[in-house]
């Protein structure tokens, strides 16, 4: 009787992983699997961020070389008034800028209570962001524009302040939403005539 007992306890040692050691390998690859998941993920939602925020930056930048470029095109028509075309957006008024079919400004003001709403068309074909090319994909992109009066700024010349009165500022935004979080980005220049 003795030799049996002994065979029933390297039996019983032989009987595999207790449910111990399976809920901690089990824990363990979860940690393995999950840890670098999470960090895809978050890299993701960054890279889109990141490839938005881009996108307000060149959507700024472009209304910004919209009002120079209709600035420099009443220079040298020879007209007086070099921001003609662009009454919609002067005296801090909002308003939306983009180019039309043929490749003229066209510029619409903005609800004073709600601000400029309408979003900015991408045509996939061209790449091109427009107000009127319903048949592009809307975007979650505005671009509002706001001119400035004319005003005085101090500017630092070899130590000394000096007054220098500029025709117009220009403010381009860019408002866009990401995941529900509102978004948006400014440039602004100084132009004179």
């Amino acid at each position: 009787m003795i030799v049996k007992i002994k065979q029933l306890k390297l039996v019983s040692r032989e009987r595999g992983f207790t449910l111990i050691e399976a809920f901690i390998a089990i824990s363990i690859l979860l940690i393995a699997v999950i840890g670098p998941m999470s960090l895809i993920s978050q890299s993701i939602a960054d890279a889109n961020y990141a490839a938005s925020q881009i996108t307000a930056f060149y959507l700024a930048q472009e209304g910004l070389e919209l009002v120079i470029n209709q600035r420099e095109l009443n220079n040298s028509a020879g007209r007086e008034a070099w921001l003609t075309g662009l009454d919609n957006c002067l005296d801090g008024k909002k308003c939306e800028v983009s180019l039309d079919d043929n490749f003229t400004l066209k510029t619409s003001p903005c609800d004073p209570v709600t601000g400029c709403t309408d979003p900015l068309y991408l045509d996939t074909a061209t790449g091109i962001f427009s107000y009127d090319n319903f048949s592009a994909r809307p975007t979650t992109f505005t671009r509002t524009i706001t001119i400035s009066p004319p005003q005085s700024i101090a500017v630092k010349n070899n130590g000394t302040n000096v007054d220098i009165t500029i025709d117009a500022k220009v403010d381009s935004t860019v408002s866009w939403s990401d995941k529900g979080v509102p978004r948006s980005f400014t440039l602004s220049t100084l132009i004179t005539d």
